[in-house]
């Protein structure tokens, strides 16, 4: 169950306090910030900070998987299996 249940967001960016974040290029950020756009519905919005995320952190288990369960929502099924294989090595 999301932490945030049950309440309406106006903004993705709601979820993350910005002035807490030196820098919002930061993978962790990005990270982050997709899961603000999905739990808002914006699948496709979240794709693109989610890939920058893990182009930054190439390496992340973590960002890789998150990337690989986004693309799978999107129905990229052959793109998400490959991340979530990236995400294991």
């Amino acid at each position: 169950m999301w932490p945030t249940a049950g309440v309406a967001w106006t903004k993705p960016s709601d979820l993350i306090k910005l002035r807490d974040c030196e820098d919002p290029r930061m993978a962790a950020y990005l990270d982050s910030l997709w899961l603000g756009l999905l739990q808002t519905e914006q699948i496709f919005e979240a794709e693109e900070p989610l890939r920058q995320a893990a182009s930054r952190e190439s390496h992340d288990p973590t960002i890789l998987s998150h990337l690989g369960d986004l693309l799978r929502q999107a129905g990229k099924d052959n793109l998400a299996e490959a991340q979530w294989q990236k995400s294991v090595r």
